[in-house]
């Protein structure tokens, strides 16, 4: 994974008494999250103050993948696609107090659901999920540990899907944790199943239960990508 130092150059700084407040130039947020910032659960740890030190221990966390010759490390990921030229790829990201909050997540059970939300998308179009990369834009204070938190939710459940982790960025910036993944799979069976392609007469599956969300089941749903594989 590569990174780079944050930077606060575009955002607006304005006071509060004497001390200087950073406002996010981002949607959503401005107005409503106040800095500098820390982390909830990690104030007091250390700043992540080397970079590479992160990128080496997630390096040595992240298990070998002969889909992915050349991961983590490199400027650029090289993949093994065996079977069909054609790629599906997908990214979601998250953020926190928007999709989801120190108090109700542990790092690990983020770096988890971030990383569900994308197989749940390749298994939406019945495919096989290889690999992904991974952003990271963590605070600068607890930021070493909260990644690495991240990064063990996140090689969890990669390896129940046997996705590899090919490399991604990290930042640190003033602001709350986001994180970002993209999802590179394969097409499989008779092929990519679009929106698009459901007809009058259609018979609509459900797998699991229905209403979870509101009880925080969000945060550990499993991926059916056994199911629409085997649906196609």
């Amino acid at each position: 994974m590569a990174a780079s130092a944050g930077s606060n150059e575009d955002l607006p700084v304005t006071t509060e008494g004497s001390r200087p407040l950073l406002v996010p130039k981002v949607r959503g947020l401005s107005g409503q999250v106040r800095y500098p910032y820390q982390c909830p659960r990690l104030t007091g740890t250390p700043r992540v103050t080397h970079e590479f030190d992160l990128i080496q221990s997630l390096r040595q966390a992240t298990p070998a993948s002969n889909r992915v010759p050349i991961g983590i490390g490199d400027d650029a990921a090289l993949i093994d696609w065996r079977h069909d030229p054609r790629c599906l790829v997908t990214v979601d990201m998250l953020m926190e107090g928007v999709d989801f909050t120190f108090e109700s997540a542990t790092p690990e059970q983020i770096g988890r659901k971030a990383l569900a939300v994308n197989l749940s998308d390749i298994a939406a179009m019945a495919g096989r999920p290889v690999a992904c990369v991974v952003a990271v834009a963590l605070p600068r204070h607890g930021g070493f540990e909260l990644g690495r938190g991240l990064h063990a939710g996140i090689a969890q459940l990669a390896r129940e899907f046997d996705v590899a982790i090919a490399g991604g960025d990290t930042n640190t910036w003033d602001g709350p944790l986001v994180i970002s993944i993209t999802v590179l799979g394969e097409p499989v069976g008779r092929g990519p199943v679009l929106r698009s392609g459901a007809q009058a007469g259609d018979w609509i599956m459900v797998t699991g239960s229905l209403g979870g969300s509101i009880l925080g089941k969000h945060l550990d749903f499993t991926p059916r990508v056994r199911e629409a594989l085997a649906l196609n």
